[in-house]
């Protein structure tokens, strides 16, 4: 009789510790789990827009990136985004394109290293650019724009911004440009006198005066397209 109790007491004991040792399983599993998931977060591309976030993702998996310092390209396109906050975060980035969306606003002054930049066919109205000083292409046409001030970007070869809303436009220390496209705006008149490269400009579509005309005229070695004649625009 002793026996068999103590027998069903060992069976006991190991039923016990089998269903302890499955209990601490599962714990270590879902402890395991959760710390990946936080894991991911804290590696996830760090931005509001989701439409953003996806595209992102995309790249991402697309060239194995994990964090936003390994990104050197973003290319968007049509893709319905309306904010790129957090934009700043991708220090390393030489290529942004985000043509056709609905973006309203960039800043692009804290991302050095951007040599091409499309952010043409949104609704942007403010556009900074200062202090980009590998840029070479820059391609911002068919937004709202009223002004643009272009600073400190030393290897701006092409400018395209026509069919905006320009009032004003002030480019300095571009001494590199040598197109550039504001065609359909309402500029009265530009300052081109430190642009010493400029080979293309088109203007057209400006309310621009006749003399300022005949001024681009005089230039030796520019090609400017313009109306002619302000009084069409009355």
């Amino acid at each position: 009789m002793y026996y068999n109790a103590f027998i069903d007491s060992l069976s006991y004991i190991g039923r016990s510790f089998k269903l302890f040792l499955y209990c601490l399983f599962v714990q270590v599993f879902i402890s395991l789990a959760m710390a990946t998931d936080l894991a991911d977060n804290e590696n996830r591309i760090p931005v509001a827009d989701k439409n953003f976030q996806i595209c992102l993702e995309e790249i991402a998996d697309k060239y194995g990136w994990l964090t936003s310092a390994e990104f050197k390209e973003i290319t968007c396109h049509n893709k319905s985004i309306q904010s790129v906050s957090g934009l700043y975060q991708f220090s390393q980035l030489e290529k942004l394109s985000l043509y056709n969306n609905n973006i309203k606003e960039i800043d692009l002054s804290l991302l050095p290293r951007l040599r091409y930049v499309n952010v043409a066919g949104n609704k942007l109205t403010y556009l900074q650019l200062k202090n980009i000083y590998n840029l070479t292409t820059l391609y911002a046409f068919k937004n709202k724009l009223i002004s643009l001030d272009i600073d400190n970007v030393p290897l701006l070869s092409t400018i395209k911004a026509n069919n905006n809303e320009l009032i004003n436009l002030s480019i300095n220390n571009a001494g590199n440009l040598v197109k550039l496209n504001i065609f359909n705006n309402q500029l009265e008149i530009i300052d081109i006198k430190k642009l010493s490269s400029l080979k293309y400009l088109d203007t057209r579509q400006n309310p621009m005066s006749d003399e300022f005309y005949d001024h681009l005229d005089s230039i030796n070695g520019l090609t400017a397209l313009h109306d002619g004649n302000a009084d069409d625009w009355n």
